[in-house]
């Protein structure tokens, strides 16, 4: 019972403050807004911003994997600053920082759709948003085979909206 009370707590924090993340990138306070992401890496992963978009997929996949086991939260919640700094960086100007983010980011939402289909967990995030969203974002690119494959995989999937879904915070 501790141990649930504790990763509610945990959850709710992080929830608040990616909600200040973008609510700093709203109020277009772009440099605190970066600063503050950096600063919900370290909290997530133990390692800043840089270091999280200079590894692979793979290997941030890997960090938050255990026992062959995806910790969605602290993935869906590392998607959601990747794609939230892509926005920073597409209104900044820098095309190519926000390419890098949301297409990391679309790579760890179709991860996660992929780690619920494949395991008998009975909760099925609802990413189909998400997942859209960073698609229209990223449609002006040529996608990597990889990430094209996956996102085929993922819009043949079955209707989401029968099965029983949580909802991430946008």
């Amino acid at each position: 019972m501790m141990e649930k009370d504790y990763l509610l707590r945990m959850f709710g924090q992080m929830a608040r403050a990616i909600s200040r993340l973008i609510f700093l990138k709203d109020q277009k306070d772009y440099a605190l807004a970066l600063e503050f992401s950096d600063q919900l890496y370290h909290e997530i992963l133990g390692a800043g911003s840089g270091f999280v978009n200079s590894i692979s997929d793979e290997m941030l996949l890997n960090m938050l994997t255990s026992a062959h086991t995806l910790d969605v939260d602290k993935t869906l919640m590392i998607a959601r600053i990747l794609s939230t700094e892509g926005d920073i960086y597409q209104e900044l100007g820098n095309s190519t920082e926000s390419y890098y983010r949301n297409l990391k980011a679309l790579n760890l939402y179709l991860a996660v759709a992929e780690f619920e289909q494949n395991s008998q967990l009975n909760v099925i995030t609802d990413l189909q948003h998400p997942i859209e969203d960073l698609n229209t974002k990223l449609a002006e690119f040529e996608l990597p085979a990889t990430t094209t494959n996956r996102l085929q995989r993922f819009l043949t999937l079955p209707s989401q909206s029968t099965q029983p879904q949580t909802d991430i915070e946008e």
